[in-house]
This record gives structure tokens, sequence and C-alpha cells, in this order.
């Protein structure tokens, strides 16, 4: 009941997290000894976690209050959650109680400090980007969206939104979740950034390619405010292959300041982006981050019934399409894929044959049974002497297993 509370806080439920504690709660029997308990410890920090995301302020404070009383010492997380919690919910008075407990490097105090006027603004920036630049911490992306948002730096903002969506994607925190965390809400980010950048920079309503030309120059010293006009131009721009234009700059864009994750789910939303309507090299490639990103199926979808992509040879496309719906599992099109690379009438070269085998033997350890069958049988009508030997072998523990 512990883990599916916690899940449920991952998915934004606080009040399904709560009945799952009131039942753990009501059937745990508490006394002293297991009052100490790391389970009981975890699932009472549970409650709280849910009464912040619930926004309920004064009963999350109480709570900590008791939970300070039962389990004095706080650890250092513990007293960085409650602070981080209070000071999300702007219970500013109330998270300085724990401020000396909390390390003198801690970007919570430092935020704490910046609100009490005792640290410039500038300098808590400073001290949260010290810290983005090496690691995508969330204490420090909360210290910088609060000196960004009192200077009205869009491109700051940018920057916050796009580095918390990154991290929505890969934690598995619920402490880490803000309520504006969202590819909607990155959008709206985007656009509020890029019409504040195209008016400083006087850029005409309308002349598309003056604010395409004014991302390009404007990157290497802005990058994030670069990126909220190409976001801009993906899409409002008028023109079909602006779109297009700017959707393949955004992504490349996004590669480079290592947020692959933030572009895949920017893109995966269907009532923005319909994958058969999409350009076929925006799909090639958002098809490749996922793939890299271990997420077979998503990079399937986007492969499936693509045409041969700019830069690969026919045999090399076979070879993607086969292995990545050989990561999926989608023996249909594994089928075709091997089909259409071991034909007879077509050469094989030495690197698609040792591929094709690595494949098998990928299929023969994840104990994808028709999957092995379907390549290595092929493979093996088209190789000889050693190879066929190996081939063989592998099959022999296909039929084995079967």
């Amino acid at each position: 009941l512990v883990p599916a509370a916690h899940a449920a806080l991952r998915s934004k439920e606080p009040a399904q997290a709560r009945h799952w504690l009131h039942r753990w709660f009501a059937n745990a029997h508490v006394d002293a000894e297991n009052l100490q308990s790391a389970l009981y410890r975890r699932a009472r920090r549970l409650v709280i976690e849910a009464l912040l995301v619930e926004g309920t302020s004064e009963s999350a404070y109480r709570a900590m209050l008791r939970f300070q009383q039962d389990f004095a010492p706080l650890s250092a997380d513990e007293t960085e959650g409650f602070v981080a919690g209070l000071l999300r919910l702007n219970r500013n008075s109330e998270a300085a109680q724990w401020l000396t407990q909390l390390s003198p490097r801690s970007h919570y105090a430092a935020l704490l400090r910046m609100r009490a006027g005792l640290m410039s603004t500038d300098a808590a920036a400073a001290q949260a980007r010290a810290t983005l630049a090496k690691s995508n911490d969330p204490a420090a992306l909360d210290l910088l969206d609060a000196p960004v948002r009192a200077q009205n730096d869009r491109a700051g903002l940018v920057e916050v939104a796009e580095s918390r969506l990154n991290l929505e994607t890969t934690s598995e925190d619920p402490g880490v979740r803000a309520e504006d965390v969202s590819p909607v809400a990155l959008w709206r980010t985007y656009e509020e950034a890029a019409l504040f950048g195209a008016n400083q920079a006087q850029l005409l309503v309308g002349d598309e390619n003056g604010w395409l030309a004014h991302s390009n120059r404007i990157r290497p010293q802005q990058p994030s405010m670069s990126r909220a006009l190409l976001a801009y131009l993906a899409l409002k721009a008028t023109s079909e292959r602006m779109r297009a234009d700017a959707q393949g700059r955004l992504v490349t864009a996004l590669m480079d300041a290592r947020l692959e994750r933030v572009a895949i789910v920017l893109f995966a939303d269907p009532t923005l982006f319909r994958i058969g309507t999409m350009d076929p090299h925006l799909r090639f490639v958002l098809g490749e981050i996922n793939a890299s990103l271990g997420r077979a199926e998503q990079a399937a979808s986007y492969c499936r019934g693509l045409a041969l992509p700019a830069g690969l040879t026919g045999e090399q496309w076979r070879m993607y399409r086969l292995t990545v719906h050989a990561e999926a599992d989608q023996r249909a099109e594994v089928q075709v894929a091997a089909s259409e690379l071991l034909d007879a009438n077509r050469p094989l070269s030495d690197e698609i044959r040792k591929r094709l085998f690595d494949v098998g033997r990928t299929a023969l350890a994840r104990g994808q049974l028709d999957l092995r069958g379907d390549v290595l049988l092929r493979l093996r009508a088209r190789v000889e002497n050693a190879e066929r030997a190996a081939v063989s072998m592998a099959l022999a523990q296909v039929y084995e297993s079967t």
C-alpha cells in the first residue's frame, strides 16, 4: 500500500495516495518498536507530501511538526523536503524554522535568504546556475526560478521550464513535481518568451524569416530565447514549410542542450503533432532519440511506414527498421524487414550479416523465441562455413528452449 501511495503521488493524485496510506495505517500495528521503523517513517512522510501536493499548507505544516516531534533529529533529506514544500506554498516564516538545520550550501537556505532580502537575486541565480552546470538539481531549479521571476527574465523562465520538464521525465521523486510541469506549460512559456523577445528586438509581426534569422543570430549568446522563437514558429508559423523547418531546428537545439527527453515529450502530443503528417526527417530524428533512450515502441511508431530517410542506404534503413521493431517485439514488422534484407537477389554486406546475428542473439537472451527464428533461420541460408555453424548453434538454443 505504501508503494501504491508513492505511485499515486507520482501521478499527481494526492487524495488517492492518502486513501492508500489510510488503509495502511489502519492495518499496521503501531507500537513502541515499529514506531521507529523505516516503513512507518516513510508512510508518515508520504502523508506530508500528499498534503503539500494538495496545497493544504496549514495541515502539512502541522504534520511536519508532529513528524519532528516523533522522529527528531530529522535527516538532511527530510529537513530539505519540509523547507522545499513550504517554500513552494509561500509559507516562508514556517520554512524559516528549519533554516539553522540546513546546510550552508543548501539552495533552499539561499532561497529563504533571498526572500528575506539577505541575498541578491543575482547572487541567488549565480549559485543556482553553478549547480545546474553540473547536474539537473531540483533544488537549484527552485532557487533559479525565484530570481528569474523577480527579474521578469523570460529566457530564464524558459530555461527553468525546460529543465523541470526534463527532470520530470527522469525522476521518481514526487517531491520534484511542480504544478506547471507539462509540455503544454512549456509551449506557453515558449510563446510568452518569444513574443517578449520579438518585441525587444523590434521584429515585425508576420516576418517569419526575420524571426528565424534572429533566432539563429542570438543562439550562441541566448540559447533559451533562440529556442523560444523556434518553438513559436514551430506552432504558429503560417506556412507548413516554415513550421517544419522550425520544428526540426528546435529538436536539434534541444539535443545540443542535452534536452532530448524534452524534445520527445513536446512532440508526443497527438493534438498538436500527428506522426503521419509530420516532416519525414523530423520523424526519423524523433524515432532515433526514442530508440537511444530505450523507448522501443515509441521509436517503432515513428519509423513505421516512413520512406527511406536521406543519408541512409536502403540496406541501412531496412536494418534500422528490423532492429527497432525487434526491440519492440513486433514480429510482423521484423519479418517484413528480414525478408527484404535477406532477399536472395540482394547482396548482403559483412556489416549487415554481423548486425543480424547480433539481433538474433539479443532476441535469444530476451527469450523472444519467434523473433530468434525469424531472423536466424533466414540468415543461415545466406551465410557459409563458420558463420553458418554459429547461426546453427544459436538456432539449436532456440529449439532447446521450445
